[in-house]
């Protein structure tokens, strides 16, 4: 079985990155804490023709545009962090991983695979 170690799924010579890992493990637990902790306790993020306000234990996005209104639930698909505004892309993009959805909902990139589910 020539490619047999190829296709190992684990090897003792990964270790030596375990911190790295690690770290980079924590600060996504971190941020989701964060955006977690802000959505609860109520506190109002955005800024300009976007915001995010909870309705119950969800946090919501809200995005205003010559008098029209998206509303969204700004939990990421991928794994479950809240997102946040991006006024330069006009996007609501994850803080995780790196998603990215329009104001509308629609997934423009992933690792999530769906859209933002609409209010």
């Amino acid at each position: 079985m020539r490619w047999a170690e190829a296709f190992q799924s684990y090897s003792p010579t990964q270790l030596f990155d375990l911190p790295a890992a690690v770290r980079a493990n924590g600060e996504v637990a971190m941020e989701m804490t964060a955006g977690w902790g802000d959505a609860l306790a109520g506190r109002q993020r955005g800024t300009g023709r976007a915001r995010i306000v909870r309705e119950g234990f969800l946090p919501v996005g809200e995005y205003t545009s010559n008098g029209h209104t998206d509303r969204v639930c700004v939990v990421c698909p991928h794994l479950g962090g809240v997102l946040r505004w991006n006024d330069v892309e006009d996007s609501w993009d994850c803080p995780l991983h790196g998603s990215r959805f329009t104001a509308a909902g629609t997934l423009l990139e992933g690792p999530a695979t769906s859209d933002l589910r609409r209010l």
